[in-house]
């Protein structure tokens, strides 16, 4: 009996932590005629997001192309870069031979 409720708890922590850390998105939105990779990124949750590390893959027509790590902070110190709620968009150059991206939040606080 001890194993299952310990199991439960776990289960249901589990489910907590997930829906915390999902409810900032970011997706992929196009790639223009300049290599600009632009991505949407949503703040479904009730707070600020001071700093935001996203890990951005760029893909050719067959293969990986590139990694990177970014990190988004406001632009004055002090406010948030996306407030609860929210949504913005922010581009990074792609590298050549781009054709499709992906992003993930890393750290979110």
């Amino acid at each position: 009996m001890k194993y299952a409720s310990r199991l439960l708890i776990l289960f249901i922590f589990a489910g907590i932590l997930s829906c915390e850390t999902g409810a900032v998105s970011v997706e992929f939105e196009e790639i223009n005629a300049a290599q600009l990779a632009t991505f949407k990124v949503k703040n479904a949750s009730e707070k600020d997001i001071q700093n935001l590390v996203t890990e951005i893959s760029y893909f050719g027509r067959e293969k990986l192309l590139q990694k990177d790590t970014v990190s988004h902070t406001g632009k004055d110190a002090g406010q948030p870069f996306l407030k609860a709620g929210e949504e913005t968009y922010f581009t990074r150059q792609a590298p050549e031979l781009t054709v499709s991206a992906e992003a993930r939040v890393l750290e979110q606080y």
